[in-house]
Parts: C-alpha cells; sequence; structure tokens
C-alpha cells in the first residue's frame, strides 16, 4: 500500500511527506507535482490514499477527481488545499472518493485521520 501526494508545490510535498512519516506511516510515498501526472501513477502504481492540492497547472485536483471517475478508480482521496473558498469544499464533497478536506497546513489531526483510514 502506498500512498500518493500531488501538490505542484515541492516544498508543499515534502512537508507533507516528513508529517506522514512523523505520524509512523511506514508506507511507501509517491508524489506527483500536478494531475496529469498524478493519473499515471494512480493507473500504474494503484495507491491506497490519494492526498490532493486543487490548485495546480496542467490539470487541477477538480480535474483529476473527474478523470478518476471516468476511469473507475474508487482511491480514497483527502484534499489538502490553501483554498478557503466553501464552494471548494461543497464541490470536493461531490466526489465519492473524497474521504476529507484539509487547510494548509497540514495538521497531527489530518494526519491521524490518513493513518486511521490505513488501517
Amino acid at each position: 500500500m502506498c500512498i500518493l501526494v500531488v501538490d505542484d508545490d515541492p516544498i508543499a510535498r515534502l512537508i507533507i511527506e516528513q508529517n506522514l512519516k512523523l505520524a509512523q506511516i511506514d508506507n511507501e510515498i509517491l508524489s506527483a507535482e500536478n494531475g496529469k501526472e498524478a493519473l499515471n501513477i494512480i493507473k500504474s502504481s494503484k495507491p491506497s490514499i490519494v492526498l490532493l492540492d486543487l490548485n495546480m497547472p496542467v490539470m487541477n485536483g477538480f480535474d483529476l477527481l473527474d478523470s478518476m471517475n471516468e476511469n473507475g478508480i474508487d482511491t480514497d482521496v483527502y484534499i489538502i488545499t490553501s483554498s478557503t473558498l466553501q464552494n471548494d469544499r461543497t464541490k470536493s464533497y461531490k466526489y465519492q472518493s473524497v474521504k476529507g478536506f484539509f487547510e494548509k497546513p497540514i495538521n497531527k489531526t489530518d494526519i491521524d485521520l490518513v493513518k486511521k483510514s490505513l488501517q
């Protein structure tokens, strides 16, 4: 079982990865910098969880969620974003695969929810 972290900001990806390791989540951690790259990794590696930013170039988070639906991919997704728009939160939960919506920076409570879903 692996975890895919999708964010166009390399520092944000690093912080998320470090927080996962600090929480003693020993799963392999993969990363992608946009939705298009993430979709390829999801198809080939089949992660158990995707931690997904919404605002990215090339393919944004909502487009990735649409592509996952179109391809019959039902991997659990947690949105991790700096967006504070209520519309983004509401739209996210319209996707069956979205299990949580976290605002950056990710915190221990968020990581604990991710860890619980891995069990």
